[in-house]
């Protein structure tokens, strides 16, 4: 309040780069207008006048939005702190501590690419929504705004970008980690769109597609069905880590990658909350696993709350603990090397029990519905005991001076390290057979 510092703005070209985005949003949304306008066809004039006022209310509401936001967002960095300002009637003053960032991502799409600007998003822990998002800067904006937040920031130093970047994914890394992932939801989608195919069919029909389905022709669908779901797969990993690097700093970990949409994202390495090593059984055949790190800031998204995380996709066995030390500073423990505690005996017998009661409820369900050959999927009972042995063996845990380690899984191994002074809460959870058991899940 007070402050002499000028007010800045959005630059002018985010009109039309948020307005594209904005429109296309708007038609996801009214897609049941839009159908119904379209299949109603020829109604009379009085009728078609009405529906075309909608269509229009609807975009003239968009273009309204998007100018607004131009005109109205105004940001500046007065007294240390960044202030954002939006609203018309209301208006809203918001100020974010340089020292509560957990994260500065710079993003650009197609439109953002063809303009050049850069979005800002600067997200605290809050968990609500990104709390300051600049939607549309040039990049000398951006990048001396970024500055300002660094200078900020309590005994922190300018940061100077090294030349060599820790892990850096080319194409054919990606094809690897596309190629190699474990994909059971097409699976899943694919007996669901058959399922319910079966429940609308005749009776003559549905043996005639008894024959074609258990023939080759099935076997042609199928495995056409299955290899497009990899090709798309394998596709999707190269564009959304299109020449992927994770570059190590000073005092930060910058990540960044994407074809169409290229982010970059800063995580200060005194913000990291914990740092995942996961290893699926193909990619440790393969000789690589992935590592995520993540942080504090979160916000609520349409699958409920989304931890903000960067992930390097294709990380060499090697070079692993070289990657995880330099995202954790205090490491002083390799979990790849150090032994770990086992769990307790008895959570062996509770894994066996859990994995043969779920199968074999699934395997009479399946063979009550389908019956012949479908008696088959009884093999999954031994199936899951024995990898309920194997997810066993491989299960550790490890708690150092300074940090906390756990291992589970054997089909997607999974290696958590935690800093002892970043745990925000333990809790201790027991159902009602691991309280017979005398057994506890500690979190």
């Amino acid at each position: 309040m007070g402050s002499e510092a000028p007010w800045l703005s959005l630059h002018p070209a985010s009109v039309l780069v948020n307005l594209i985005p904005q429109t296309w949003r708007v038609m996801r949304m009214a897609w049941p207008l839009l159908i119904a306008i379209l299949w109603r066809g020829d109604s009379g004039m009085w009728i078609d006048t009405v529906d075309m006022a909608l269509v229009l209310f609807f975009f003239v509401a968009t273009i309204g939005g998007t100018v607004k936001h131009w005109l109205i967002l105004r940001y500046r960095f007065s007294e240390g702190r960044l202030e954002i300002q939006t609203g018309l009637i209301y208006r809203r003053l918001r100020t974010i501590d340089p020292n509560k960032v957990q994260n500065v991502e710079f993003v650009q799409n197609l439109f953002h690419k063809l303009t050049g600007l850069v979005e800002v998003r600067i997200e605290t822990a809050s968990g609500a929504e990104i709390e300051g998002d600049l939607s549309a800067l040039n990049l000398e904006s951006a990048e001396a705004l970024r500055q300002h937040l660094e200078q900020a920031r309590v005994s922190q130093p300018d940061l100077e970008v090294s030349e060599e970047p820790l892990v850096e994914n080319g194409w054919f890394d990606l094809f690897r980690f596309g190629a190699t992932a474990m994909r059971f939801g097409a699976a899943i989608v694919v007996f669901g769109i058959v399922f319910e195919a079966l429940t609308r069919m005749e009776p003559e029909s549905l043996g005639q597609f008894s024959e074609m389905a258990w023939g080759i022709q099935g076997a042609v669908v199928l495995v056409s069905i299955f290899s497009g779901a990899w090709l798309w797969g394998v596709l999707t990993s190269i564009v959304r880590h299109f020449r992927f690097r994770l570059i190590r700093t000073s005092e930060s970990l910058v990540v960044e990658g994407g074809l169409f949409t290229r982010r970059r994202l800063e995580l200060p390495l005194h913000k990291v909350q914990f740092v995942a090593v996961t290893e699926p059984l193909l990619r440790r055949f393969a000789g690589f696993g992935s590592v995520v790190i993540e942080t504090a800031a979160a916000r609520s998204g349409q699958g409920g709350t989304e931890r903000r995380a960067a992930m390097a996709p294709v990380v060499e066995h090697d070079e692993i603990p070289l990657v995880v030390s330099s995202a954790v500073a205090t490491l002083d423990v390799d979990p790849w090397v150090t032994p770990m505690h086992p769990p307790n005996h008895k959570a062996l017998w509770r894994a066996i029990g859990r994995s043969v009661i779920r199968n074999a409820i699934i395997s009479g369900l399946v063979f009550a519905w389908f019956g012949g050959w479908s008696a088959l999927v009884s093999l999954l009972i031994p199936m899951g005991a024995f990898f309920a042995v194997l997810d066993y063996r491989y299960q550790g845990w490890l708690i150092s001076p300074h940090m906390v380690t756990a291992r589970s899984g054997y089909l997607t191994r999974s290696t958590v390290l935690v800093h002892r002074s970043k745990i925000q809460a333990v809790s201790c959870h027991q159902g009602i057979f691991m309280r017979r058991l005398g057994l506890g899940q500690l979190r």
